[in-house]
């Protein structure tokens, strides 16, 4: 199965898809397509991408640099991630107390 993040139109062609699995910065490369915000690739990667590069940014070079850069592309990498869990679990569990009881 197939997820998007944002949809830039009703044409499944024109949306963006939610992860791109062989992203070169998941072994810390260089992606040109996260560089570029390229439309088809990954929303999750270039978030991370973006996060990582802002956070490097901030700190001179050495530990604490590559440290931020890498807990900020994580944390761009789980930004989407709690609310889908949330919303699809609030509907398949009986539970649930965010589920109505109506």
């Amino acid at each position: 199965m197939e997820f998007s993040a944002h949809t830039l139109g009703p044409e499944r062609k024109d949306w963006e898809p939610l992860f791109t699995p062989a992203c070169p910065t998941l072994s810390g490369q260089l992606c040109e397509a996260c560089q570029n915000l390229d439309p088809k690739h990954g929303h999750l990667n270039k978030v991370a991408h973006l996060a990582a590069t802002f956070a490097a940014e901030m700190f001179p070079p050495g530990p604490n640099r590559e440290s931020a850069k890498q807990w900020a592309h994580l944390a761009g990498l789980w930004h989407l991630t709690q609310p889908v869990i949330l919303r699809h679990s609030c509907c398949e569990v009986p539970s649930c107390p965010r589920k109505s009881n109506t």
